[in-house]
């Protein structure tokens, strides 16, 4: 029996050795079941991406089946914008954001995220900022008290944004002001209301997941230029 008792004893740390990987991962595993609401957006933000890449093209196929209304005269020519020092930039004074405007180098997934990295990112084929159609920009959102890195939380608070409230795009050293017309929460696959697509006219979208850290909805706002 005495034997048998010291072999135990003497073959414990290896037997605990062989455990060890198996209570690390469980650990892990625990670690992030736990967290999984503040780490789920980080897998699903990207999805939003492809889906409004797909919703554009299916509305642009929608456009070019009717003709499109001759513009009348008044409707010719755009605002002219004043002149800005500051580099393509969004700001928007009511959520207290002065964020770099960046064009992806391309519009593949990998592109889009790469660039969302260093700033909020205009979506290709989307109306240039001062153009007659949409410009369409979208952000990261964050789940509260997310390390502000990478501006993952950029448009953490854009549901703040009300009718009348100013968003601000520095494009090529010229300053052109939008105002917010409507903003509201939108399926996740769903299309960005027809509304929002002002004819004729230079308008302005934000998009990003809905609510900060999760994936479940998409938030809009939209804007016209003033």
């Amino acid at each position: 029996m005495n034997r048998r008792l010291e072999k135990i004893l003497k073959d414990f740390p290896l037997r605990e050795k062989k455990l060890w990987p198996f209570f690390v991962l469980f650990f892990v595993f625990f670690l992030f079941l736990l967290n999984w609401p503040r780490l789920y957006w980080i897998f699903n933000q990207k999805a939003v991406y492809g889906e409004l890449k797909t919703v554009l093209e299916e509305q642009r196929k929608e456009l070019d089946r009717e003709p499109a209304p001759l513009p009348s005269p008044t409707e010719t020519s755009l605002p002219e914008a004043e002149y800005t020092e500051k580099e393509n930039s969004l700001e928007i004074s009511k959520i207290g954001i002065l964020v770099p405007l960046v064009f992806p180098n391309g519009s593949q997934e990998a592109d889009l995220q790469a660039a969302l990295k260093t700033g909020v990112i205009h979506f290709p084929d989307s109306a240039l900022p001062g153009e007659r159609g949409v410009v369409i920009i979208l952000g990261h959102s964050a789940p509260p008290n997310w390390p502000r890195i990478n501006y993952d939380w950029v448009f953490n608070e854009i549901d703040k944004l009300e009718s009348g409230d100013e968003i601000i795009l520095h494009f090529n050293h010229r300053k052109y002001v939008y105002k917010t017309a409507a903003g509201k929460i939108l399926k996740r696959e769903g299309e960005i209301p027809a509304e929002w697509f002002s004819d004729g006219k230079s308008s302005l979208v934000l998009l990003s997941c809905w609510p900060p850290g999760k994936d479940y909805k998409r938030y809009g706002v939209a804007a016209v230029l003033k």
